[in-house]
């Protein structure tokens, strides 16, 4: 029912959050370990959009009780795949690593290519809308690279295209997707995601056109997560920076970072933090010292936690 209820639509989310409460309370009157398990899986999520960490806590908390107690596979696998999506927002990766190793060995060992299949794809959506690839444990690479899930989406491949070229199939993807004032985007759990991966094609190829169109559209969700993408704030305030919003832009960045750090995602900490450094600079023309102060920030966080990419960033920031 929950996924059912999915879409943008905050009429729908309130729905969603409301059945959640609902549901468990129902689940747990009911004493069946086994619907209450499938119900906190899908309050989970919600959860995660809904930026609410202590009701994600208490979810996966349950879920880690049942699955002890049950023992079934699958739900041993949901709470590995879940963990480890915790793990890599934590950027924790060696800790990813083995439960991202142990999802994919149980889903092999059930025969469930499905559940196979959802494990990559979160790994592939992180890679490639995120932008991370080079600092994924390397067998999540080669689960990327060898399938059965394989990052071949027409925006995944407009997101690569701008740093490797052709940049014409990003750029003809978001025209294409403009035209229609992105109405042709399925109205599903894919939503957000979606919106802000044309997001990013927006902001990495300065098109101030599609910048606006599309920050009057995911501006209102800027309270929600859009799971591997983390805070959908954080998008909306790459883009108010690219349109001249500067006080805008430091308001949703700030928002953003604020939700990365109740969860604990250091992963999403790091970026948000060089987010707001190049907003300053956009805003100044030069790094100020508050914009300095979120890049030693960030620093110490991919220092700690090994993210070269966002280290080589900075260091090109700084210079």
């Amino acid at each position: 029912m929950l996924f059912a209820l999915w879409g943008p639509s905050h009429e729908a989310t309130r729905l969603r959050a409301d059945v959640a409460r609902r549901s468990i309370a129902a689940a747990e009157a009911a004493d069946d370990p086994h619907l209450e398990f499938a119900v906190h899986a899908a309050a989970y999520t919600v959860a995660i959009q809904l930026a609410d960490p202590a009701a994600a806590a208490c979810s996966l908390e349950r879920l880690h009780a049942i699955a002890d107690q049950i023992g079934a596979p699958r739900m041993i696998w949901t709470v590995s795949y879940y963990e480890a999506f915790v793990a890599t927002m934590q950027a924790r990766f060696t800790d990813a690593e083995e439960l991202m190793r142990r999802a994919a060995d149980i889903a092999v060992a059930m025969g469930a290519g499905d559940s196979f299949a959802v494990f990559a794809g979160q790994a592939a959506a992180l890679a490639t809308i995120a932008g991370h690839y080079s600092e994924l444990p390397s067998n999540v690479a080669q689960v990327i690279d060898a399938g059965p899930v394989q990052p071949t989406s027409a925006l995944a491949h407009a997101i690569i295209s701008v740093a490797s070229g052709p940049r014409e199939i990003a750029s003809d993807l978001l025209d294409a997707a403009m035209a229609t004032g992105f109405r042709g985007v399925p109205a599903d759990v894919m939503w957000m995601t979606s919106m802000l991966g044309y997001a990013i094609l927006a902001i990495e190829l300065s098109d101030l056109d599609a910048a606006a169109q599309l920050l009057a559209i995911i501006e209102p969700h800027a309270g929600e997560i859009a799971t591997n993408l983390g805070p959908v704030a954080a998008c909306a305030g790459r883009l108010a920076s690219l349109l001249g919003h500067h006080d805008l832009a430091e308001r949703h960045l700030s928002s953003a970072l604020q939700i990365a750090e109740t969860f604990g995602w250091d992963y999403h900490r790091a970026s948000i933090l060089i987010y707001l450094a190049g907003c300053r600079r956009r805003r100044l023309g030069k790094l100020d010292t508050q914009a300095h102060a979120a890049l030693d920030q960030a620093t110490r966080i991919c220092t700690a936690h090994g993210l070269p990419k966002l280290l080589a960033t900075i260091d090109e920031m700084r210079r």
